[in-house]
């Protein structure tokens, strides 16, 4: 005698016995209790786990609606991925990713708001898993959701961090670089303004190309030196060093003997990227055996270097006479211990918050970020100049 669905222990025949009855039935017991559920009262349980954090259960609930009614309303959907995201946990991380990977795979990304989407990628990044943060990007590019280059940057900065990430985030400005290579998006048109503010501008190049050559991925930034001048960017005395230390990684003497009559004449070189320049040129000479080259550029630097302290000992004696006499001397271990407290700090705390991402509309911590990331790379290139010193 049949016993009604509803029973208990239809569902514990159903069960066990599916395999055995499958010809005779259509479904199993499991999906005839989904079928009883609400979709509404669904809905109410999916955004109540999340509030409590309750993330799992938020799962199962979620599952249920879309086996059931489908994917939730998009409210709901973008609750649930920028809930998943804020725990910066990797498990839930990786199912916020997957919701997103579904969701474009039913062809539904109308359905994704673009504020979840970019805090997604930023977490992912932040979390070291440069694949999928690299991969949500990509999506918000699909979508025509263009985040502007002060978002992306942040992202871009916490990938650089690793060789794997420096690898993907120079695939990720080539690919964003494409669309703007010669001109071919017309700044005069309004619509498109949200597509221009996504161009990679110098900082970000700056940025890639660092991580590019703290991790030996040389090759990618020479592709993205052969990028810059298509897409309308100059190089600044950070992009002189950078070229500089491509050229130097990949061999290529003459490359880098062109720039040194730029960098000799152009104003605004630091003592610490002079020292980086020079430190390339040098070990290219070395690495091709030109001593007679090698020389003559010591030569040259200490000549440099000579008339740099006299100038500087002129200065000093000016300062003097001003100041009648007295030279005031910075404590400079308490200065040096004070500005590495400083240092990093966006990097080391917490992340923001979904209401905090939202609620910073120009994206300035993203950007401070992406500087920090900036400056972290350049103190670990720093650690690799020994050659030159001055």
């Amino acid at each position: 005698m049949l016993l009604p669905y509803g029973s208990t222990k239809t569902v514990v025949v159903s069960k066990a016995k599916s395999e055995q009855f499958g010809i005779f039935f259509s479904t199993t017991a499991e999906p005839i209790l989904v079928q009883a559920r609400d979709p509404s009262r669904l809905v109410l349980n999916i955004v109540s786990a999340i509030e409590e954090e309750r993330f799992e259960d938020a799962l199962k609930e979620y599952e249920q609606h879309v086996h059931m009614d489908g994917f939730p309303r998009k409210s709901v959907l973008n609750k649930l991925i920028s809930g998943l995201t804020e725990s910066c946990n990797a498990c839930w991380l990786e199912k916020a990713s997957n919701i997103v990977d579904l969701i474009f795979n039913e062809k539904k990304h109308d359905l994704l708001d673009k504020e979840p989407l970019l805090f997604l990628s930023f977490i992912l990044a932040r979390c070291q898993q440069p694949i999928l943060a690299s991969n949500v990007l990509r999506k918000l590019v699909q979508m025509e959701e263009f985040p502007p280059v002060s978002a992306w940057s942040g992202v871009i900065g916490h990938l650089c961090q690793t060789e794997n990430g420096a690898f993907l985030a120079a695939e990720l400005i080539m690919e964003i670089g494409y669309l703007f290579k010669d001109n071919r998006v017309d700044p005069r048109k309004k619509s498109n303004r949200l597509l221009l503010a996504m161009k990679p501008n110098s900082f970000v190049f700056n940025l890639v190309l660092a991580g590019c050559i703290l991790h030996g991925v040389t090759r990618k930034g020479d592709q993205l030196l052969e990028l810059m001048p298509r897409v309308g960017v100059k190089a600044d005395a950070g992009l002189l060093i950078a070229m500089a230390q491509i050229y130097e990684k990949n061999g290529w003497r003459d490359e880098i003997n062109k720039l040194k009559g730029y960098v000799d004449e152009t104003c605004g070189l630091n003592d610490s990227q002079l020292q980086h320049f020079y430190n390339c040129l040098l070990s290219c000479h070395l690495k091709f055996g030109d001593l007679d080259s090698a020389s003559g550029l010591i030569l040259d630097m200490l000549r440099k270097t000579s008339e740099a302290k006299r100038s500087l000992a002129a200065a000093k004696s000016v300062l003097e006479a001003v100041e009648g006499g007295r030279v005031s001397h910075l404590h400079n271990s308490e200065t040096d211990k004070l500005e590495f407290t400083e240092k990093f700090v966006l990097l080391k705390i917490q992340a923001p918050t979904f209401t905090e991402f939202t609620k910073d509309i120009n994206f300035s911590r993203l950007e401070a970020e992406a500087r920090e990331s900036l400056c972290l790379l350049s103190e670990k290139l720093k650690a690799h100049v020994e050659l030159v010193t001055f």
